[in-house]
């Protein structure tokens, strides 16, 4: 019996992975901390936003580049920077020294509050974060994840939207689940194509204007607002993750009623 718990405990053992030692020619002098060390801490500011997707629309929107990270990159900022480990153990979260500068990557801005870092598609997972400057201040975004084991961005189309009128009066949008989000970033925007309400809710519905289950407001100056009876209006829908994943994307054009 005792040879028998031993050999057992061996393969037990034996088929224990460990997060991979980092090792100092793995490090990269362009790495987050190095970064960071140019920089003075007391302007450094943990409020950044960034997501991930890989959606079958992103590769024609960026000539072939089908990896996309949405960052809220409010008008005025400078110098948006993205770091990434290359591999997506515990012990490259961790350490800040494994996070890599990206250079070979296509920054663009989308509007004034957002922008879009695009790349080729990955075959493995990895941590991600970005940076920029605003305001005088490095402002950095959470660790966020990239899991090979979810490498798409799927499609809710229209029907799985629905625009409706409560009893109560409001205009309510409810959309069909998405195993797996937590959060829902919703936009509307309006005839002339700009989005003047951006907004992460944590529920599986939004009444417009309530924002009791938002967490985050990209459009904090919106006020009181008002759809214009007949007018036409686009919403639209990302549900993310809580490694910061875009699971799925849809969106619907409805007139107000």
């Amino acid at each position: 019996m005792i040879k028998k718990g031993l050999y057992l405990l061996l393969i037990m053992l034996w088929g224990c992975e460990k997060d991979p030692v980092i090792t100092p020619d793995q490090i990269s002098p362009n790495n987050y901390a190095a970064y960071l060390a140019t920089c003075d801490t007391t302007r450094v500011v943990n409020d950044g936003f960034v997501v991930a997707g890989n959606h079958w629309s992103f590769e024609r929107t960026t000539s072939g580049l089908d990896q996309h990270f949405i960052v809220y990159y409010p008008e005025g900022a400078s110098n948006l920077q993205l770091f990434t480990t290359q591999k997506d153990s515990n012990s490259y979260r961790d350490s800040a020294e494994a996070f890599l500068l990206r250079s070979s990557i296509n920054t663009e801005r989308i509007n004034h509050r957002f922008a879009r870092i695009a790349r080729k598609n990955q075959k493995h997972g990895f941590f991600y974060r970005v940076s920029f400057w605003y305001n005088d201040s490095l402002h950095v975004s959470p660790v966020n994840r990239v899991d090979q084991s979810i490498s798409k961005t799927e499609t809710i189309s229209s029907k799985e939207i629905s625009v409706a009128k409560a009893n109560n009066g409001f205009l309510t949008f409810t959309w069909t689940p998405v195993p797996g989000a937590d959060r829902f970033w919703i936009e509307l925007t309006d005839h002339h194509g700009d989005v003047f309400m951006s907004l992460i809710n944590t529920k599986r519905e939004f009444q417009f204007y309530d924002l009791r289950n938002t967490v985050r407001d990209f459009t904090p100056e919106l006020r009181s607002p008002e759809l214009i009876e007949g007018n036409e209006y686009t919403f639209s829908l990302k549900a993310i993750n809580q490694r910061g994943w875009m699971l799925a994307l849809g969106k619907v054009t409805f007139s107000a009623p």
